[in-house]
């Protein structure tokens, strides 16, 4: 499987658009992911965590930049 992380930037006005971009693309094992939690990193600005939680009863976690 594949999970992909987004950016979503929502307008300020009403005249601009929204902007979508794929931040990278994980590969996941052929068990079903179902449940997602991202948060940034304490003391670490920009840096996140994205915890994977599936049908295996595993919790993967990745870092991202």
């Amino acid at each position: 499987g594949v999970v992909n992380l987004w950016e979503v930037s929502f307008p300020s006005q009403s005249s601009d658009e929204c902007k979508v971009l794929c931040l990278d693309t994980l590969s996941v094992d052929s068990k079903a992911i179902v449940t997602l939690s991202l948060a940034e990193l304490p003391q670490s600005p920009g840096r996140f965590v994205l915890a994977m939680g599936g049908l295996d009863n595993k919790i993967k976690l990745y870092f991202c930049l």
